[in-house]
């Protein structure tokens, strides 16, 4: 990303924010709220040749941005899924040895 002036970086941060009330403030993996902690997220990282349009991106609290890294939107969703049933069958293990 080239580096960016005053002036851009307030540009983005509006921008950023429009954003963020048109597609609703909440994140779209964990339903966080808190808009403290909302960020912009590609869905197709630019890291992985995603485009830098509003059409590539939404909104992703902040620990759900950083867990996702560089995986594209559906990645992580399944990571997401798959994450969530291995929790579901461990406490299901758990009491079953109780």
């Amino acid at each position: 990303m080239k580096n960016l002036n005053k002036l851009e970086l307030i540009e983005r941060a509006i921008h950023n924010d429009k954003l963020k009330k048109k597609l609703g403030y909440v994140c779209v993996y964990c339903g966080c709220t808190n808009r403290l902690i909302l960020t912009i997220d590609h869905k197709t990282p630019l890291a992985r040749e995603g485009k830098d349009e509003d059409s590539n991106k939404q909104v992703c609290c902040y620990v759900c941005n950083q867990l996702k890294g560089a995986l594209k939107h559906e990645e992580f969703k399944r990571y997401l899924k798959n994450l969530y049933e291995l929790n579901s069958l461990q406490k299901y293990s758990l009491n079953l040895m109780n």
